[in-house]
This record gives structure tokens, sequence and C-alpha cells, in this order.
């Protein structure tokens, strides 16, 4: 008998321990999940802004670096100098000495907006299939996923045909288009502390400073850098963290947290001018 409860004790123990696994399991998969999907949308975006003609100067309302292409506007992004652009209304057809006006349509409307996450109307009953929800004769989606675009030249200034540029996409998950990017203060020696309380109301400060978060650092040297959290530690108090970005050390600059934002990429680009290709 107490060789049969002492078995049934640590089989218990056991049992409970697996049980442990799967809320963390789950939380793991939903993480792959995003980070997965957000690559996708990465390298999908770049190839948008190249057939929307974003990479063309022509065909661009505003360019003076850095460039920022986001719907939202500007006031997403106060205190950097941003310039916000959007494209013009013929699009890579447009002719550098007759100039169209930006297009009247929002830019969400043609581009920024992933169509991920397929809608889908799901009965009540098991008898009936799944079938998809349309919206003006296309198929609905979510949308979870959005993205913007910063594109800065070394020296600063207006961009030119045949500059090379360097594009960055930042991609949004579950985006708040109210919330602006939250200044941290300085980051020098891998660490930046800020005034106690949340940064974000409502919202808890190890969700805005997080491992595979975004932050934006604004160099008064070179040009503004959208930087992966590699790793993120906030202190016991609360009033600031010990942050490592991907890529190479930052020196003291001022630091800014991209909230909603899961993955970013960068490229080197050649801007475009005229050529058969957009005549």
């Amino acid at each position: 008998m107490l060789e049969v409860l002492i078995s049934i004790g640590i089989l218990a123990v056991g049992l409970t321990s697996v049980l442990s696994f799967i809320p963390a399991g789950h939380s793991m998969a939903k993480t792959s999940l995003v980070t997965d999907q957000a690559a996708i949308v990465a390298a999908n975006a770049m190839a948008d802004l190249t057939v929307q003609g974003f990479l063309r100067v022509d065909s661009l309302a505003n360019v003076t670096s850095p460039v920022m292409i986001d719907p939202i506007g500007p006031s997403t992004w106060p205190g950097v100098g941003f310039n916000q652009t959007e494209l013009r209304q013929n699009g890579v057809l447009s002719v550098p000495s007759a100039a169209s006006p930006p297009r009247v349509l929002p830019a969400s409307a043609y581009v920024f907006r992933a169509r991920d996450d397929v809608s889908l109307d799901v009965p009540d009953s098991d008898a009936t299939p799944v079938t998809n929800r349309f919206i003006d004769g296309s198929r609905s989606y979510k949308g979870n996923f959005s993205w913007v675009a910063l594109l800065t030249r070394p020296g600063g200034g207006n961009f030119v045909p045949g500059d090379e540029a360097t594009l960055s996409i930042v991609v949004f998950h579950d985006r708040d288009p109210s919330q602006a990017m939250v200044s941290l203060g300085i980051f020098s020696s891998g660490t930046v502390a800020w005034t106690a309380g949340p940064l974000i109301p409502s919202r808890q400060n190890n969700e805005v400073i997080r491992t595979n978060g975004v932050c934006l650092a604004a160099s008064g040297v070179g040009p503004p850098t959208f930087r992966r959290i590699a790793l993120a530690a906030i202190n016991d108090g609360d009033t600031g963290a010990f942050i490592d970005f991907d890529g190479p050390p930052l020196g003291a600059v001022p630091l800014y947290a991209v909230p909603d934002a899961v993955a970013v990429i960068q490229k080197t680009v050649t801007l475009e001018g005229s050529s058969p290709y957009s005549e």
C-alpha cells in the first residue's frame, strides 16, 4: 500500500509538471506565429514599395530625408523631424517636369495593411460549412499586421535618383493608431531611465519595453534608425531598463519606444529615376 501511495504522489507531481508546460507552449506558439508572419509582411512591404513607386524620386510628394511613409501621419512621430511623404497620383508614371498631385485616397487604401487573417463566417451548427466573409466582392481580412517605412540618406537633404539610401520597414501587430511613440530619455551604456510610473497609461512597462520589440534611436550625428530589442530587463524600481539591441552599438542618443512594433528590417536601396520601365 505504501508503494502505491508513493507512486501516486510521484505521478501527480509529474502530471502537474506536464500541465504547467501547456500555457507556456501556447504563449511560445503564438509568439512564433506573430514573428513568422511579421517576417513575411516585411518582405512583402519591400516589394510593395518598389511596385507602387515609393523608390522613384519623381513619384514622391516629399523627397527631403528622412522621409516617413506612414498613413497615420507625422503626429505619431513627434520630436524626431520626419518628413511625411505621399505617393503622387500617377505613381511610377509621374513626369519630373509636371509632377502629379498626391493621391486623394488615403495611403492605407492601396498599401500598408497586410492582408492577413482572412475573416470567416463560422456557423452555429457543425453541419453548416465555414465560409469566407466578403466585402464589395473581395475576401474580407482582419489586417492585424501593418507596417511603416523610413527612407534616409547619410548626409540628409533631398533625395536624388541614383542615391543609395537606407530603407527601414517596421511591422506592427494590432497597432493602436492613436498611440504615438514614447520618449524614454537618453540611452547610454546600455541603459535608459525614465520617471517612475507607466510609460503608457493602462499598459505595463514590460509590454512596451520587451525582447523582440522595437525602439527608435534619434541620433543628432546620423539619420534616425529603428533597432530591434535583443534583450530587455526593466529594473526593480520600474524607472529604467537595460536594453541590448541587434546590430552595432549605439552611443548616447535619445531613445523612443515604438509600441506594438514586432519586427524591423533594413536594406540599402538605390533610388530610381526615369527609365524605360517608368515611362
